[in-house]
């Protein structure tokens, strides 16, 4: 996996743009996809990467235990990816 230091050296590296300027718009950028996300909207990013969230309700989970425990109503993030996207991997 690409560490953070060197995806901003990559796009540095590809752009032009100082490493400083990259890591500074990474983060803009990292702040408002969470606060869309925990606003259960969505993102499309990139080139046909969508980030979002909905929203889950309190439920019960057994655990392998046998133990039941109730998870709180809370925001799960959701991805999808494009078919041009996709077809890009293969």
């Amino acid at each position: 996996m690409v560490n953070k230091k060197d995806f901003i050296s990559k796009i540095s590296e590809k752009s032009g743009y100082t490493k400083k300027d990259i890591a500074n718009v990474l983060s803009a950028m990292d702040d408002c996809i969470f606060d869309i996300v925990k606003n259960e909207d969505s993102v499309r990013l990139l080139n046909g990467i969508v980030v979002g969230g909905t929203h889950v309700d309190t439920y019960n989970k057994k655990l392998p235990s046998g133990e039941v425990v109730e998870v709180a109503e809370h925001t799960r993030p959701v991805f999808r990816f494009s078919t041009t996207f996709k077809q890009a991997l293969r």
